[in-house]
């Protein structure tokens, strides 16, 4: 069985990479607000102070201007002349071109030049006629051309006091809000960052748990397939024990006695297969359901006696074979009871079984006086566990089985 092998899940880089962005917002929000409030601070240094300063003077400019011309009209003194000049002069000075005024926007520039046009008209048409002929005409049209002038620089004056309120305002708070605002979306971004972290943890905790269980899986089924593979090799080689007898016929109790065999082995395996993870059985419990199945065909009285002993499987199943073959030549013999002890050695362990048969015969050896089942015993104690068998007479036939833990 194939188990699909994918890769542990890495760390999520989203989380590191929500991180910095926040680290980025915390530090370069605050750094282009500042740079605001000083682009700010800069444009009203540089550009709306001065334009409202030139606007200013170039209002007060053309009313002393006007008020020398009327002052000319009815005094007629030379030096009101001479100081109309120069303020004319001033005015002109005052109010030419400035970039700094255009740079406040188009509101403060389209009134500033509004304003100046029809100032410039009056001076050309009104003032300076009035210094030339010492005669004021059509005093209510010079008077609307002049207030038309001095409402749009007025107005021009009020636009740019506003840009400078708003700009000011603008450079004294609007940096605490995106101050205010970068630290709240620094948090989001910590919080985003830390749930994303988390979130990964717990997909990696979840993957290895996973593959740990498949891992589990895989190994579990290739103990399986172990396990079948040599229960199939034990029933092979019980089968060609019975083949290299003479017959050529299988009796029906030789299958019968194939049959016990392997109900013994499965016996071993039906402790196995009650959901334990373990890779061992319980002695005394594989015995009892042994002897169950094994003495109600010849109707034996079986005393079983125990030490609560724990068997791998290997070992399980051969102290099942062995006790399955003694029990059955205790039937065989003429035996009514048989006594089954199993117990812990300082040496290991010691499986005894002893009936009340008619015993071994005078000097038997089992090398070359055993018969089937006996060398099966013998086989399974040497090979399997790794243990000595030893046969004597005692009341009945006596076999001692020793073998390390």
């Amino acid at each position: 069985m194939a188990t699909e092998h994918t890769e542990a899940p890495k760390p999520s880089i989203g989380g590191l990479a929500v991180t910095l962005v926040g680290l980025a917002v915390l530090l370069v929000v605050p750094m282009l607000a500042w740079q605001r409030t000083e682009s700010m601070r800069e444009r009203i240094e540089e550009d709306v102070d001065p334009a409202r300063h030139r606007i200013g003077i170039a209002i007060e400019t053309a009313n002393r201007a006007r008020s020398t011309a009327f002052y000319y009209l009815f005094t007629h003194d030379a030096e009101y002349a001479q100081r109309y000049a120069d303020l004319v002069n001033e005015w002109h000075r005052w109010s030419a071109d400035d970039p700094r005024i255009t740079r406040c926007g188009p509101e403060v520039d389209h009134a500033w030049r509004m304003g100046r046009e029809e100032l410039n008209l009056w001076f050309t048409r009104y003032g300076s006629e009035y210094i030339r002929t010492g005669q004021h005409r059509n005093l209510p049209d010079a008077d609307r051309q002049f207030l038309r002038g001095e409402a749009f620089l007025a107005a021009a004056r009020t636009q740019a006091d506003k840009l400078s309120i708003v700009l000011r305002s603008r450079a004294g708070s609007v940096s605490h809000a995106e101050v205010a605002v970068s630290a709240a979306m620094a948090m989001i971004s910590l919080l985003v960052a830390a749930f994303a972290w988390e979130d990964a943890r717990s997909r990696r905790v979840l993957w290895m748990r996973e593959h740990d269980a498949a891992e589990r899986l895989r190994l579990a089924v290739r103990e399986i397939n172990h396990r079948v593979k040599n229960n199939l090799q034990v029933i092979a080689a019980l089968l060609d024990m019975r083949l290299m007898e003479d017959a050529e016929l299988v009796h029906r109790s030789h299958l019968e006695e194939l049959l016990r065999q392997v109900r013994a082995m499965a016996a071993v395996h039906e402790f196995l297969s009650r959901g334990t993870t373990e890779e061992h059985v319980p002695a005394r419990a594989v015995l009892e359901r042994l002897v169950e199945l094994s003495g109600a065909p010849g109707r034996l009285q079986t005393d079983l006696q125990s030490d609560e002993l724990i068997l791998n499987v290997k070992q399980a199943n051969a102290l099942a074979l062995i006790v399955n073959e003694l029990l059955l030549n205790a039937s065989k013999h003429g035996a009514t009871a048989v006594r089954v002890t199993l117990e812990e050695q300082p040496q290991g362990i010691r499986l005894t079984v002893a009936d009340n048969g008619p015993g071994f015969p005078a000097r038997f050896q089992i090398a070359k006086d055993a018969a089937v089942g006996l060398s099966l015993v013998r086989t399974l104690t040497e090979h399997d566990l790794r243990g000595r068998l030893r046969v004597y007479n005692e009341g009945g036939a006596v076999v001692e089985v020793s073998f390390p833990r």
